[in-house]
């Protein structure tokens, strides 16, 4: 698939750069559908705080760069689909994009790894067992306890069954 994104990229660009030379006609169906779908990026930039706020209150600020991004992108995009501005509009589209990716690695992607990520659980299994006490893990292959624990092999049990076998020994 990856071979494909250049190509995509440049049949993107292209039709960008006939739509604003005027070679092929903005169609109100083509304005209608990016006038929606971005109208649901400004709504979903306005309501995502409220969200963060109800999900979890201390993550209200750390979502509040995206969803500005959103919405103004959003509401800068529709504008410019219905000016018939594709240039503009692909600007603002881009511009929210890069600006939407760094609040996200900045403020947003640090607050989720605690949830996501197994290192922190890990570095209390290491607090609170030796190196020598044996640890299995249930129904999960992908070795990410294994690095954080730094033992070359833990043993994966796969069901109810397993573990019952091994508390009754």
């Amino acid at each position: 698939m990856l071979p494909l994104l250049p190509v995509l990229a440049l049949l993107i660009g292209n039709y960008f750069n006939d739509l604003s030379a005027g070679s092929i006609a903005e169609t109100s169906l083509y304005r209608w559908l990016a006038s929606i779908n971005f109208s649901i990026v400004f709504i979903i930039g306005i309501t995502l705080p409220l969200a963060a706020w109800i999900v979890r209150r201390e993550a209200f600020w750390l979502f509040v760069p995206g969803s500005l991004t959103m919405a103004i992108g959003g509401a800068f995009s529709v504008r410019f689909f219905r000016q018939r501005q594709p240039l503009r509009a692909l600007t603002s589209i881009v511009l929210m994009m890069i600006l939407l990716l760094i609040s996200s690695a900045v403020w947003v992607f640090p607050f989720l790894e605690r949830f996501k990520s197994p290192r922190l659980f890990a570095s209390e299994i290491k607090r609170n067992f030796p190196a020598t006490a044996p640890l299995y893990i249930y129904e999960d292959n992908m070795n990410d306890f294994n690095f954080y624990l730094e033992r070359d092999v833990m043993p994966v049990l796969s069901s109810p069954g397993e573990i019952e076998k091994l508390a009754g020994a």
